[in-house]
């Protein structure tokens, strides 16, 4: 495999459709206490909001075998709230967000076969648009779980 090899956008295409159809993998490995309240954090904020206090979420996960203390799940609760209060705050987007809303996946770049499943600004499949690429961006994010890639520079 050489350092520049290049390889054929209907490729790249084939594989992304393979990759996304792959299933899931369920999870056979065992998972920490901080991970396991994580994952049950959103019905414990409910038993919380039924009056249950820590202690007793704790003393009810030890009668079904998980030993888990009420420190790790106030410590689990203060992160989760403070990452729930920060998306609320946060209204400005971040800087990959701007750049996969640029290409929102209803046009196509100079250079994408016309058999491509990528749109033009009319919405009709296989005609070429043109989407502008951010300085920088090797591709630009459909949405659908698609990329656009960039078409070669002609600068070195």
């Amino acid at each position: 495999m050489t350092r520049h090899e290049k390889y054929e956008y209907d490729k790249i295409q084939n594989v992304a459709k393979e990759l996304d159809a792959l299933p899931k993998i369920r999870r056979t490995t065992k998972i920490n206490k901080t991970e396991t309240i994580n994952l049950l954090i959103n019905d414990i904020v409910a038993a919380q909001a039924k009056g249950y206090s820590v202690e007793k979420i704790s003393e009810f996960l030890k009668q079904k075998g998980f030993s888990i203390s009420p420190s790790i799940i106030r410590s689990c609760l203060a992160k989760y709230k403070t990452k729930l209060n920060r998306s609320k705050t946060d209204k400005k987007p971040k800087k990959s967000d701007d750049a996969r809303r640029r290409g929102n996946g209803t046009a196509a770049c100079d250079g994408v076969p016309s058999n491509s499943p990528a749109k033009s600004s009319r919405g009709e499949p296989g005609e070429p648009g043109r989407v502008v690429f951010p300085p920088g961006a090797a591709c630009i994010f459909t949405g659908d779980g698609h990329f656009i890639p960039a078409p070669d520079s002609d600068v070195l």
